[in-house]
């Protein structure tokens, strides 16, 4: 299932996208939180289907990057796979001429959304072909990337473009997630346990500021015990979550050849007075690890 970073995801109880708010920047920035959305349960301000801290400062953060790709493509037709209850990138798409369609479970209930899977969802035929896919913070969740991608790719023009943002999660060492504990906000301070990170409840001020997944993984591995990385990453698999790396062999044996592959700074939207220059000088000086992975490939011909 693809759910959005914006996306708030179709419910594995942490979806990132735009709405999801356990990526940091994620979001899709935009609406797609990664968050790495943990499900919030019965709080119905942090749902998903309401939008989560810190989305739109995602979206915000990667729509120029998504913009400067698409710059050379004119007015065209563009689909956003998981664009969470903000609406991700699509009314920005819109605003520049495009014609832009947003699918996710918790889409907007207005035209041009559509509340659906992407797996599940029918395009309209003068949609097709796309001259573009952008998803943000959607992919990490797919249970079959190569069947989401060969689908994206029978719907994409020969030479059009697939725009992701996405996170290598495997890349969340403990010095990086030291460097995260150590600049989060002060109303992030909050006691969540191993449970209330699966069940979205890292009390009630971390909750409501982009910090809160990170303060629920600070004090799920303190309660733990144990090595960041058995914490970490078992937690990561044990939600079916695709490594940075397992998105990349999947993009490898696409449709798509690969046009650009950057990493980038993922946390400083969640954290206290840390910008994105800040965290990219931290990872140019080998202190932590860029968690962002910012990728476009182009629809080889058929």
């Amino acid at each position: 299932m693809a759910q959005g970073e914006h996306g708030h995801g179709q419910g594995r109880g942490h979806g990132h996208g735009h709405g999801l708010d356990h990526d940091p920047d994620h979001g899709h920035g935009h609406g797609h939180a990664h968050g790495h959305g943990h499900a919030h349960g019965e709080d119905e301000e942090l749902s998903f289907a309401a939008p989560r801290p810190g989305d739109q400062k995602r979206i915000d953060f990667v729509w120029p990057f998504v913009r400067e790709q698409l710059a050379g493509l004119g007015p065209g037709s563009v689909l956003e796979i998981g664009c969470g209850v903000l609406g991700g990138f699509v009314p920005l798409l819109r605003a520049e001429g495009h014609r832009a369609v947003g699918v996710d479970p918790e889409a907007p209930q207005e035209p041009g959304f559509a509340r659906s899977r992407y797996e599940d969802y029918q395009p309209d035929g003068d949609q097709l072909p796309y001259d573009a896919v952008v998803a943000c913070l959607s992919l990490h969740h797919v249970e079959d990337l190569d069947a989401l991608l060969a689908s994206v790719a029978a719907q994409v023009r020969p030479g059009g473009l697939l725009v992701l943002r996405e996170w290598a999660r495997e890349e969340f060492d403990e010095a990086t997630a030291r460097w995260c504990f150590d600049r989060l906000p002060e109303e992030a301070d909050a006691d969540a346990t191993d449970d209330a990170i699966d069940d979205g409840d890292a009390g009630e001020d971390a909750a409501r500021t982009p910090a809160w997944w990170l303060a629920g993984h600070r004090e799920g591995w303190q309660e733990a015990g144990g090595s960041w990385d058995d914490y970490f990453q078992g937690w990561a698999q044990g939600h079916g979550l695709l490594s940075g790396a397992a998105m990349l062999d999947a993009l490898e044996r696409s449709p798509f050849e690969t046009v650009l592959l950057e990493r980038d700074p993922y946390f400083h939207t969640a954290l206290a007075d840390v910008t994105a220059e800040q965290e990219r000088a931290a990872i140019d000086a080998g202190v932590i690890r860029a968690n962002g992975l910012r990728y476009v490939g182009r629809r080889r011909p058929a």
